[in-house]
């Protein structure tokens, strides 16, 4: 995982420096423009790789699950994030499954949800890095599938950094590290990393590797998900993801993953005064 990073670090450090340069995009689709019509790097909500930068908006999800031996699943999730002040957001999630009676002892119900907070503690058009701590709450059942039901506390940082000749394409990385608030769980970690492209016409097409890792000694898991998202209307967003696992316990368990959502951004008020 260590090498993973430095090599990770060392790519974006040669990658050329115009693709950097802090000049005004050139594209002038719907894309450019954030919700107040100024023309500026687009900002990807993506499915997996928490963002970094600050925002008000309501997000629904659902996910399917086809496994290899256990049946169908669903998981349905309601997101909010509400930005308090310039660099601050608060941020929840709760969730619904329903599973296939075949699917082991598992049962349809509520699942686990989340609550955090997020700090931006580099703030820029071109360029967030932030900071965000949380909790993963057990509302489930313990017979609900798709959910730990256990506490855990997080806390890691978010990049997010636009990029390219008219900042058609963003880098974001998302790595927060989970602590369980019972002894006998298991602490892991996350490295998420997603590179997106966003034509003039406000289509995105996407791309974000998941890497989960115990901090005592457990295989890690790890998955690759292409997607795409389409902004329709200022403001909003629909799109969808597919998701391969390519090693650990979930490789032998699922075949793939489906994800489907629609995002409702809303502007925060001091971006008109920019």
């Amino acid at each position: 995982m260590r090498s993973l990073l430095t090599a990770t670090v060392v790519a974006i450090a040669l990658l050329p420096a115009p693709l950097f340069a802090q000049q005004e995009p050139t594209g002038q689709g719907r894309l450019r423009e954030d919700l107040t019509g100024k023309h500026g790097p687009y900002r990807v909500d993506m499915w997996y790789t928490e963002n970094a930068f600050i925002m008000n908006k309501v997000r629904g999800e659902s996910f399917y699950f086809r496994t290899k031996n256990a049946g169908d699943a669903w998981l349905m999730s309601l997101q909010g994030e509400w930005a308090f002040a310039r660099n601050f957001s608060v941020w929840g999630l709760v969730s619904y499954n329903v599973v296939s009676p075949t699917f082991g002892e598992g049962k349809t119900g509520i699942g686990d949800s989340e609550l955090a907070v997020k700090w931006a503690t580099i703030n820029k058009r071109t360029l967030v890095l932030s900071l965000v701590g949380g909790t993963l709450i057990p509302t489930s059942d313990q017979r609900t599938v798709l959910a730990d039901n256990v506490w855990y506390g997080y806390i890691g940082p978010r990049l997010w950094l636009p990029f390219g000749p008219g900042h058609e394409f963003e880098l974001q990385v998302d790595a927060p590290l989970f602590a369980p608030f019972e002894e006998e769980e298991e602490a892991f970690g996350e490295l998420n990393v997603a590179l997106a492209w966003t034509s003039d016409i406000a289509l995105t097409l996407l791309v974000e590797g998941i890497f989960e890792f115990s901090l005592e000694g457990s295989r890690p898991n790890s998955w690759v998900a292409p997607g795409v998202q389409y902004q329709f209307l200022r403001g909003w967003m629909a799109g969808a993801s597919i998701t391969f696992p390519i090693n650990g316990e979930f490789a032998e368990e699922e075949d793939y993953r489906l994800v489907f959502g629609l995002l409702k951004e809303f502007e925060l008020p001091w971006e008109r005064e920019e």
